[in-house]
């Protein structure tokens, strides 16, 4: 009487099925029997992938397909994918992720995933529920950090201080994180910065930016040009321009920037744009005014 393969049963009633472990790691398993062939003579037509929080994956098993000349098809992915390998089938009981006897207090110990031989092990922490997030700080209760987030004009404070509100009203990691549009880790890191720094802690911060193109003697120096004007002869020109003074900055400075940055700079030392009516550089004032007196009225 032939004997029940009872490996074989459990790994095709995992079909389509996934398995969470910490740190948002999941492992998919796909099995089906099929016919016997050359690069399946298992009859079993198998994938084991191991992906990212991101869904990427970043090792595999499985018979999809042959690999090199050999026609081989039982095969790992590793390095997320970029390398294949190939390796000798052992049975169903290779592809079933095990969990080993609960300890004394009837909890289940570190899950160990076994992909194939030698065993590798993957989400060390699996099957085990990731640690509760406690807010520390007692001086805000949910009602004040939900009137807190009301008055708030910074969109990212407010979700966080709703985010904060939930957990302290007893709702889950996950759904207080889903609720707010984070993952579980970001609100962990955010109930790390409000025990350590409070509400101030939730603002988000900015950077400082790139540096100065010129430091403030430089712009001392450049506004001072500014305001004396250009030299006919030297600049040939009458009055600054941006396009001008952008030239300017390249020659005396070292220092490339675009004429709107100009405009932003003379508008930062408050210099206005108006100009006085441009006039001739040789003109003679006493000449316009002998003229003015001898032309005749009109």
């Amino acid at each position: 009487m032939p004997t029940t393969d009872y490996e074989l049963d459990v790994l095709l009633s995992l079909d389509g099925s996934e398995f969470q472990f910490a740190a948002g790691y999941v492992v998919k398993i796909e099995a089906a029997r099929i016919a016997a062939t050359k690069g399946r003579p298992h009859g079993i037509k198998y994938s084991l992938t191991l992906h990212d929080p991101t869904g990427r994956r970043v090792y595999g098993m499985d018979n999809a397909h042959g690999i090199r000349r050999h026609g081989e098809y039982d095969h790992r992915h590793v390095h997320a994918g970029r390398k294949i390998i190939s390796y000798a089938y052992h049975g169903p009981a290779a592809l079933i992720p095990t969990a080993p006897a609960p300890d004394s207090r009837g909890l289940p110990k570190r899950l160990e995933v076994r992909f194939d031989n030698p065993p590798r092990r993957f989400a060390g922490k699996g099957h085990r529920m990731s640690r509760a997030i406690t807010i520390t700080r007692t001086d805000h209760s949910a009602a004040v950090l939900r009137e807190v987030a009301g008055k708030s004009t910074d969109g990212a404070q407010v979700r966080r201080l709703l985010a904060l509100a939930m957990v302290l009203e007893g709702r889950s990691r996950a759904e207080a994180a889903e609720q707010s549009g984070m993952d579980r880790q970001t609100l962990r890191d955010w109930v790390h910065r409000y025990n350590a720094e409070g509400i101030e802690g939730l603002v988000s911060r900015h950077g400082p930016g790139a540096p100065p193109a010129l430091n403030p003697q430089q712009m001392a120096e450049l506004k001072a040009l500014v305001i004396k004007g250009p030299d006919p002869e030297k600049d040939n020109v009458v009055r600054w321009r941006c396009l001008d003074l952008r030239e300017v900055v390249v020659r005396q400075f070292t220092v490339e920037v675009h004429e709107r940055t100009i405009g932003k700079w003379l508008r930062r030392m408050e210099l206005t744009r108006l100009q006085p009516r441009p006039f001739h550089p040789k003109k003679d004032a006493e000449a316009q005014e002998t003229f003015k007196k001898t032309s005749p009225a009109w």
